[in-house]
């Protein structure tokens, strides 16, 4: 299982680290980095059904991404 960070546990302050964002489009190559994380960012949420979201520095991962559920369903 992932250890996710949460801001109480947040001793370093990672969680308040900007990521490097890009306003270009997305090569096919960074599409398929975004979405292997997606993929590692719901597998993480997985033991935790009522969670809403989830951002990649939570599992020490520093780009900008992060997944989100509205209704807090996996789908």
């Amino acid at each position: 299982m992932v250890k996710i960070l949460t801001v109480s546990q947040d001793k370093q302050n990672i969680l308040a680290h900007k990521c490097v964002f890009n306003d270009e489009q997305p090569t096919q190559d960074e599409l398929v980095k975004v979405k292997a994380i997606a993929h590692q960012l719901s597998e993480a949420l997985t033991p935790y059904p009522s969670s809403a979201g989830l951002a990649a520095h939570q599992i020490s991962i520093t780009e900008p991404v992060f997944v989100f559920s509205w209704d807090r369903s996996p789908e």
